[in-house]
């Protein structure tokens, strides 16, 4: 919304100024359109999270999300860092430009790296995307050293040769995508570290499938019929740890919680919280509801 509304102010500032179309020949009010392209995209599986308490969307939308985030680092890197060090008032002289060049992208980083879609991007997504901020960076070039319709707003041809410019804008381009490819993959990896501290070293295969049915069935007493979840991503970390068959495991783990909804249907009761004369899960228990965005309802309380 903050970028629709900078986006606004930006084409009704230019278009008094006589050239409705010059707000678009800026780099920041492009990227942030993309944002907020991206955004409308993600609106509906957010929306579809906060129903089902667990959010997700495809693997090109991710991407998208990626890119976008990328894309508008770039804005306040530059205004930072290179813009305000020869026009501080182009960078942060209104409250448009702050917003567009500080804020919108401050809280884009935040929500991309608190959001936990489950995926680890790979060094080819990090170059696809930069196409957005490359292709921008051509038609830049083409059209201030080229055809020489835009003026020099960025000053990239005035301080070295173009040609040293664009090869300076690659690597630059590479060196952010590759750094949030880092950080957000090295966030991940602590969030699985969190995840598993709490499992013990050893667990027959047994007493882990007995623990799944016991969850399933605890699930399946205390969480709407259209919520349940299978947490197959959970379970697979789990069957790897302790050498046991995914199937045979999720198949326990279905059947408790068909059995979980049973009882509740045969009680006619809806429980909220942690039903009393559910079977005790020992670790599990732990497990499911330590982490906010695979649980389906509010973490038991335990008795002393």
């Amino acid at each position: 919304m903050l970028s629709v509304a900078g986006i606004f102010y930006s084409i009704t500032w230019h278009t008094k100024a006589g050239s409705e179309f010059e707000a678009f020949h800026y780099y920041t009010t492009d990227s942030n359109c993309y944002n907020a392209l991206v955004a409308c995209m993600i609106i509906p599986f957010a929306v579809e999270g906060i129903r089902k308490r667990r959010f997700s969307y495809p693997r090109w939308l991710a991407v998208l999300h990626f890119s976008s985030t990328f894309c508008i680092s770039i804005i306040m890197i530059f205004a930072c860092c290179i813009i305000s060090w020869y026009d501080f008032e182009l960078a942060f002289g209104s409250l448009c430009n702050i917003f567009l060049h500080l804020i919108c992208p401050s809280m884009l980083l935040i929500s991309f790296f608190l959001s936990e879609c489950g995926y680890q991007y790979t060094k080819k997504e990090a170059l696809i995307s930069t196409i957005p901020f490359l292709a921008y960076g051509a038609l830049y070039l083409i059209n201030v050293v080229i055809l020489k319709r835009w003026n020099d707003i960025y000053q990239l041809t005035s301080m070295l040769p173009w040609p040293v410019s664009l090869v300076l804008m690659m690597i630059f381009a590479g060196f952010i995508s590759f750094a949030l490819l880092y950080f957000y993959n090295r966030f991940g990896d602590n969030r699985k570290k969190k995840l598993t501290q709490n499992w013990p070293s050893e667990l027959s295969t047994e007493q882990l499938k007995e623990e799944l049915f016991n969850y399933g069935k605890l699930n399946g007493k205390v969480a709407d019929s259209t919520m349940v979840s299978l947490n197959l991503d959970i379970q697979e970390k789990l069957c790897e740890k302790y050498n046991c068959d995914l199937n045979e495991a999720a198949k326990k783990y279905s059947e408790g919680t068909v059995e979980g909804c049973r009882e509740k249907n045969i009680t006619h009761s809806f429980i909220p919280k942690y039903c009393k004369t559910a079977p005790k899960c020992c670790f599990l228990d732990n497990l499911f509801f330590r982490i906010s965005r695979i649980s389906t309802y509010p973490r038991p309380e335990r008795k002393k």
